[in-house]
């Protein structure tokens, strides 16, 4: 004030003041930002080292879930050294995983999933009193046919396209399994057989004089008289197939007895067809 000889007071800038405080808040932003960043970043990455090291995880009762080239490491490329056995569903193998931990691993053939179940569980739905109640399965006939040429053209590749010559040995529902479309696929070889040429006989380091080949109804006659393999068991397998899933009867339902069975009893039913 003039008058009172005082000396102006200091004003400060308005602009100056607001850009101090947006500069502030700005920083604290980008520290904030930063900071978690590196937080994150830190996390991932001391994740991503433990699962390196272990390489493994548990699962329930002592499975462990390791990648294939673990096993190929521990086995050492699946070594016939380290072969301790072959069986029906793979080969097993002695594997020795990190600090020395010693491990069985089985090599086994890995099929397509499928969706739809058996042959078998379509033409006779379970229907036990403990079970969860589900919709009832039916096949239209179409579908019936188309499932009989899958299974038929199965067939007719492993005994005319094979390089050797293949019986199978065992056809029936519940050896065709069904995909997520409904196409029929034979399955379980393990009573197949091989078949030398050009007698079409079993091989010789094929025995077949064990026990019954097939299941019973399904089984060629001539099989339970000590019969050798033949292509001919599986077209007789096949035909009794064909009944069953046209008829939607077992071949050993309570109705058949020793003097009727599915075949005769079409037969009897069809004598100017069958």
């Amino acid at each position: 004030m003039a008058s009172l000889r005082l000396p102006l007071c200091k004003l400060k800038d308005s602009k100056e003041e607001g850009l101090s405080w947006r500069m502030k808040l700005m920083i604290s932003l980008v520290s904030g930002f930063t900071l978690l960043g590196l937080i994150v970043v830190l996390s991932l990455f001391l994740l991503g080292k433990k699962r390196k090291e272990t390489n493994l995880s548990t699962l329930g009762n002592s499975v462990l879930q390791v990648s294939y080239a673990t096993l190929l490491r521990a086995t050492d490329g699946f070594s016939s050294t380290n072969l301790i056995g072959v069986g029906a569903f793979g080969s097993v193998y002695k594997g020795i995983l990190a600090e020395d931990r010693v491990v069985v691993v089985v090599k086994a053939l890995v099929y397509q999933f499928m969706d739809n179940g058996s042959l078998e569980e379509w033409l006779h739905p379970s229907t036990g009193t403990g079970e969860v109640t589900e919709a009832p399965k039916i096949l239209s006939l179409i579908q019936r046919l188309n499932i009989a040429i899958d299974v038929a053209s199965a067939l007719d590749y492993l005994h005319n396209h094979c390089e050797t010559p293949i019986v199978h040995c065992d056809l029936k529902p519940s050896n065709v399994l069904l995909d997520g479309d409904l196409i029929g696929h034979v399955s379980d070889f393990g009573l197949s057989r091989f078949l030398s040429e050009p007698t079409m006989s079993v091989s010789g380091n094929q025995s077949s004089s064990i026990g019954i080949r097939g299941s019973v109804g399904y089984a060629a006659p001539e099989y339970g008289m000590g019969s050798e393999v033949y292509t001919y068991g599986d077209v007789y397998s096949f035909g009794i197939l064909l009944l069953a899933m046209l008829m939607g009867k077992r071949p050993t339902d309570y109705m058949f007895s020793d003097s009727l069975n599915l075949h005769n009893y079409v037969k009897t039913a069809l004598p100017e067809l069958v």
